[in-house]
């Protein structure tokens, strides 16, 4: 076995460790080069975890709602802030990592939490039990999410990239959750109670 060790750019790491590795015998001992490489199967993988998650909660919202328009309605903050978060990270050049990806699961947890509890509180004013639910929700998601963002700011002020990372990715999934949830989705409810066969639904 020979040991060789190179010094080159970091804009050229990647393509002659590619090189490398490609060759018979030959091994890179890069701990960057596979970190990024499995910071890329994750990513990948990411997105057929997250369909399948997706899948599992909307089965589970169907199944507590019974209404598959109602279910879809609270399903929509979840389904939304992924590609925001995406779009925002996108425009304003930020990457995943093997941190800030993991957190991002944490992010859609709490948002269909958030939606469920929303809805609730929409489906019993609907019902003609008042608005008190939904006023109490509402209280409840709002000094949540606060404690949360409190708490995930001071992960901005540090110098770790990684931490830094999870708290800009954080922030942005719950602002835009948050947002969703109190917005879009009692909007969707009250367009879809606007029909007299989801109104008959809602009632029984």
């Amino acid at each position: 076995m020979v040991f060789a060790m190179a010094r080159m750019d970091k804009k050229d790491a990647l393509r002659v460790n590619d090189s490398v590795s490609a060759l018979p015998g030959a091994v890179v001992i890069d701990p960057y080069y596979y970190t990024a490489d499995m910071i890329n199967i994750i990513h990948s993988d990411f997105n057929i975890i997250l369909g399948v998650s997706s899948i599992f909660v909307l089965l589970v919202l169907m199944l507590s709602f019974r209404n598959i328009f109602i279910s879809l309605i609270a399903f929509m903050p979840m389904f939304l802030s992924w590609f925001v978060v995406q779009g925002i990270m996108y425009l304003f050049g930020m990457e995943f990592n093997l941190f800030n990806i993991i957190v991002s699961s944490f992010i859609f947890g709490v948002g269909v939490d958030y939606s469920i509890f929303v809805m609730d509180g929409l489906i019993d004013d609907e019902r003609g039990m008042g608005d008190r639910l939904l006023i109490y929700h509402k209280a409840a998601i709002l000094f949540s999410a606060f404690v949360l963002v409190t708490v995930i700011v001071s992960m901005l002020f540090t110098s770790h990239p990684c931490i830094h990372s999870i708290g800009q990715v954080t922030i942005i999934g719950m602002v835009s959750t948050i947002l969703i949830t109190y917005t879009l989705e009692p909007l969707m409810f009250h367009l879809a109670m606007n029909t007299g066969y989801m109104k008959k639904r809602i009632k029984k």
